[in-house]
């Protein structure tokens, strides 16, 4: 008898269904074998503690409402599945957050467009045609400018002093 047919053997062995000839047979070989003495004798130890244990008392119908309340959980579920997946599998607030997502890029992707638009001078950045960016058009756009706020007019600016009219707290 080897280890495989020893642990096939158990159960009929603790339970006295074993046949007398593969009894004996099974007796010797865990008689020379202490690791299978060891096994039969913790296998014993387990029944005997699981036999010992508190029994719960229940009603009669408890295996029907068992069931019946495993089967309505298991349709609460098919339906959360069926509902939650409203468009490509995505559910209703992933979908929401999806396209806020999208147009908040299509609107950061505009302003970048425009203000490059602005600081180059170019009318059509997508455009087929190029439009070179030529000294005149630079000298153009200068021009049209009616008040440039880095000039300071100096004729305007007059040093005037205040030392005599400014009047100390504690004097």
């Amino acid at each position: 008898m080897n280890r495989y047919q020893f642990e096939d053997l158990i159960s009929d062995y603790i339970e006295n269904k074993i046949k007398s000839k593969d009894k004996v047979e099974f007796e010797t070989y865990f008689e020379i074998n202490t690791e299978a003495k060891e096994l039969l004798d913790s296998i014993r130890h387990n029944m005997n503690e699981m036999n010992s244990a508190f029994k719960i008392q229940v009603d009669k119908d408890f295996n029907k409402k068992l069931s019946r309340k495993i089967k309505n959980q298991s349709k609460k579920r098919e339906k959360v599945r069926s509902s939650s997946s409203f468009f490509l599998g995505f559910n209703l607030s992933q979908l929401s957050i999806m396209v806020g997502l999208f147009i908040l890029f299509l609107f950061a992707t505009i302003e970048l467009n425009n203000e490059y638009k602005i600081n180059n001078f170019e009318e059509d950045v997508f455009s087929a045609k190029e439009t070179p960016k030529t000294l005149d058009k630079i000298v153009k756009n200068y021009q049209d400018e009616k008040v440039d706020t880095a000039i300071v007019d100096k004729q305007n600016s007059k040093d005037v002093d205040y030392s005599k009219s400014i009047k100390f707290v504690n004097d």
